[in-house]
């Protein structure tokens, strides 16, 4: 349940950010939460044009990237900083 909530949390969060940068771009931009699936449709121009699904195995992933990044790194200054 609480997993449901934050996923819930981080998908409206990815969607008014996602809307944010449409509509700087002068997009005319709708996010609706999809009536059949745990997802938010994406309308610009009053055409669907994707879906936003479970962002959490975006985080995911993203944490296995630096998870590996930093168990092969030699040290923490020559692998963020390029010493």
């Amino acid at each position: 349940m609480v997993q449901n909530i934050i996923q819930i949390i981080f998908s409206n969060l990815v969607g008014k950010q996602t809307q944010a940068v449409l509509s700087s771009l002068d997009y005319r931009t709708n996010i609706v939460p999809h009536y059949d699936e745990p997802s938010l449709m994406t309308f610009v121009n009053q055409k669907y044009v994707a879906r936003i699904i479970e962002v959490s195995n975006g985080m995911s992933v993203t944490i296995l990237f630096i998870a590996f990044v930093v168990a092969f790194s030699d040290t923490f200054k020559r692998t963020f900083f390029l010493y």
